[in-house]
């Protein structure tokens, strides 16, 4: 009868151990899905949305990517003008630098340029420097009859704060159809 006791004794000690190992490995598993959630929430969230200021340069950038692709032969300074307001270092000493080229092909060409901004969104930011995307689809205006097809562009720009405005001071072509 005594080995009967001693086994009946150690079943629910055994239990109470096999219960004991579940209950630790569930409060450790809500620890970690509770630091997961904290960590999400201090850093993750910046990154999913743009801060008011990198949305600020996403819309100055968006108006300066349609500047820039949009040029009349009539209204040819005033264009140039307006596109060369927005930019700065050395996107704004390349246009300076091409400005007569610019008119004289599309003279040559009989065409103006147009575009409309599609999609604007940011990229990323390092330092003072915000890159964004835009895409717009620009056309071809032979003659005053604007072309039926557009033509996708796709611009990586680089934005730069000086004093209130944000300027555009690089962009690349990305994926021009």
């Amino acid at each position: 009868m005594s080995d009967r006791n001693q086994s009946r004794g150690a079943a629910p000690w055994i239990g109470a151990a096999a219960l004991a190992l579940v209950v630790a490995a569930l409060v450790v598993l809500v620890v970690h899905t509770l630091s997961i959630k904290d960590d999400n929430q201090a850093s993750g969230a910046n990154q999913l949305a743009p801060t008011a200021e990198q949305q600020r340069a996403v819309q100055s950038g968006a108006i300066e990517a349609a500047n820039l692709t949009t040029l009349s032969r009539a209204d040819y300074e005033s264009n140039f003008a307006r596109a060369l307001a927005g930019t700065t270092g050395p996107l704004r000493k390349d246009l300076l630098a091409k400005k007569g080229a610019y008119l004289s092909a599309m003279n040559a060409g009989k065409f103006d340029l147009k575009s409309a901004v599609v999609e604007s969104a940011f990229e990323s930011q390092s330092g003072d420097k915000i890159m964004i995307l835009v895409t717009l689809n620009g056309s071809h205006v032979v003659d005053k009859v604007v072309s039926p097809i557009t033509t996708p562009q796709r611009l990586e720009l680089t934005m730069v704060r000086s004093g209130t405005k944000w300027l555009a001071s690089d962009f690349l072509s990305v994926g021009v159809q």
